[in-house]
């Protein structure tokens, strides 16, 4: 499925953890839509319905497809488990209300400690969408560096698309998330 997570991140970190030494260097992406995919909220999977529904009407949908789906309780701890993508399969999970953003923003700063408590290597958080004062990006832990790659830090245009097929960032958003890590590398 679409839509990928820091949870998806910290399930392939755990799977190649111990080929992580101290000298490697991880780069995970951060925009503000992603606080939705983390969990996912019941609107997420609905807008995905609501896609699928709009622009493949005729395609027979797999209720055995999952995705990764995120909890945790009031003492921080998070767990994992899955529930079905489509909220064709899902409706009691689809119709609930997304849970609060107070409740996403600690979900999504507990998962990133999660994640980078499971290594040595320095983590540079490339934030490339969203507003500065994201609470998620506050008091980070000491092995991450935010390396922002907002349009406001540069002096032309980045966001381009694929052609106006795919709302994917296209290669002058490419090129200018690179340029700032290749700014930041430089000083590794």
């Amino acid at each position: 499925m679409g839509g990928y997570s820091w949870s998806n991140a910290y399930i392939n970190i755990m799977k190649i953890k111990e080929n992580i030494t101290a000298d490697d260097i991880i780069i995970m992406g951060y925009a503000a839509f992603y606080k939705e995919r983390h969990i996912p909220s019941p609107s997420r999977l609905k807008y995905l319905q609501d896609w699928i529904d709009d622009t493949h009407p005729t395609q027979p949908l797999n209720p055995e497809i999952k995705v990764l789906h995120t909890q945790m309780n009031e003492a921080g701890d998070i767990t994992f488990d899955t529930i079905p993508a489509y909220c064709r399969f899902n409706k009691t999970y689809c119709e609930q209300n997304n849970p609060s953003n107070d409740y996403v923003d600690r979900l999504s700063k507990a998962l990133l400690t999660l994640i980078v408590k499971q290594t040595k290597a320095k983590v540079f958080l490339l934030h490339f969408s969203g507003p500065s004062s994201d609470p998620v990006l506050s008091q980070l832990p000491p092995n991450v560096e935010l390396i922002s790659a907002l349009p406001k830090d540069f002096d032309y245009k980045i966001q381009d698309d694929i052609l106006g097929f795919d709302d994917h960032p296209g290669p002058y958003w490419h090129h200018a998330m690179y340029s700032k890590l290749k700014e930041r590398l430089g000083r590794e």
